[in-house]
């Protein structure tokens, strides 16, 4: 259970950034806005990102890893939320900037829990298998965002950003251990295929 609920921290990422991408026309029409202001949110995920991982090592060092990755996860579902309401292009803009901040958490702290929780042995295994599951989720998002788009407007593809960082912060809140570093004691194998 707890390496399906690492396979979905890890791609909340890639699925942030590349689910809406088919709606940048859309987004553009709804905004009165151009494509090249559009493209904008993309450029302030990205510094999100950059100021996240950034900050968030101190932030674990200080709190430990679960309580920020938690924060993370709400300021991503409060962000994704309001990213509904937006009435202009430099409010989707800055709420970019901030839902990449808080989803960044997932990437920052599931680094540090998988070498925390498995053997140096297995942690090179387990994370490998993570990074391909990041690795395939820019293939399948912009699907998921077209077939969003095909029923709904733009909008909702925001709604289904904020589900799914709402069911990554229960799942994260029930099932992901707090680790404090290498320690024998917390090694635990949550799946059989890394025995």
């Amino acid at each position: 259970m707890l390496f399906a609920v690492f396979g979905l921290l890890i791609s909340l990422g890639p699925l942030t950034i590349y689910v809406y991408l088919p709606a940048f026309i859309e987004i553009a029409k709804s905004l009165d806005s151009q494509i090249k202001k559009i493209q904008l949110t993309l450029t302030f995920y990205l510094i999100g990102i950059v100021i996240g991982q950034i900050s968030y090592g101190p932030l674990f060092d200080r709190f430990g890893k679960k309580p920020p990755l938690i924060f993370g996860l709400g300021l991503f579902s409060i962000s994704s939320l309001a990213c509904y309401f937006v009435n202009n292009v430099e409010q989707i803009i800055i709420l970019r900037l901030f839902q990449a901040i808080g989803g960044c958490s997932c990437v920052v702290a599931l680094r540090a829990m998988v070498r925390d929780i498995y053997s140096p042995q297995k942690f090179a295994r387990v994370f490998s298998h993570l990074i391909l599951i990041s690795g395939l989720t820019p293939i399948f998002a912009p699907f998921i965002g077209n077939i969003i788009l095909k029923h709904f407007e733009w909008r909702a593809i925001f709604i289904f950003l904020t589900i799914y960082g709402l069911i990554c912060l229960i799942l994260t809140l029930f099932f992901v251990p707090e680790t404090k570093g290498f320690d024998h004691n917390e090694k635990i194998i949550p799946n059989p295929i890394f025995k």
